[in-house]
């Protein structure tokens, strides 16, 4: 008896253990890759690069690679999309679920360079955006962001966004946009209305031009 106790409770032991190094191995995926059109790469942290295809699952860390005449769509679990156009570098930084009422989500990201679209779910999360001229901190938003050469435009479309510098800072409205400011310029002084804003009611969310 005393034996078949001893190897029981060992059991349990490593099984718990496994299970214990499990828990800390099991990276949930944060994201998925759809609508792939061209060439793009994932790369993970410390590896090689994958090419991206369209159902593919992230993780925290990834980073994306869309080079010329390619793009693709990160989707969160949420809902929250962001459209990444050609020649752009995106790290998925973090994505972490919040401890309230409702499922909420904080994410954070880099933009090293290139473009995107994004929008997220009114009430659903926080989000960080930086980029090497800025950092765009986003709630419930329809945006547009660029950053090339250390120049970057941000335009709003729906929500809010509150853009910084190493100087300033300044929150856009719908309609408003900061075209090519770097990481001194005054960022007030130069927000203005976007200069083609075009309205349309149709079936579909996304369309490409």
């Amino acid at each position: 008896i005393f034996f078949t106790f001893k190897y029981f409770f060992a059991i349990i032991f490593l099984l718990l253990s496994s299970f214990h190094i499990l828990a800390q191995n099991d990276n949930p995926a944060i994201a998925t890759l759809v609508d792939v059109e061209g060439s793009v790469q994932v790369f993970k942290k410390s590896s090689k690069s994958r090419t991206g295809v369209h159902g593919m699952l992230l993780f925290e860390g990834n980073k994306l690679l869309t080079h010329n005449k390619s793009k693709t769509t990160v989707k969160y679990r949420d809902g929250s999309i962001i459209r990444l156009f050609q020649n752009s570098t995106l790290t998925l930084n973090s994505s972490e679920e919040q401890p309230t009422n409702e499922r909420t989500f904080k994410f954070q990201l880099a933009l090293k360079s290139g473009s995107l679209r994004g929008r997220f779910v009114k009430g659903l999360q926080r989000t960080m955006i930086r980029t090497p001229t800025a950092i765009i901190g986003i709630k419930g938003t329809s945006f547009r962001i660029s950053e090339n050469n250390n120049l970057a435009t941000v335009s709003l479309t729906e929500g809010k966004l509150e853009i910084s510098n190493i100087t300033s800072k300044t929150i856009l409205k719908p309609g408003q946009w900061i075209h090519s400011f770097n990481r001194t310029t005054e960022l007030k002084e130069n927000v203005s209305q976007i200069p083609n804003l075009l309205y349309m009611k149709t079936d579909k969310y996304e369309l490409d031009f």
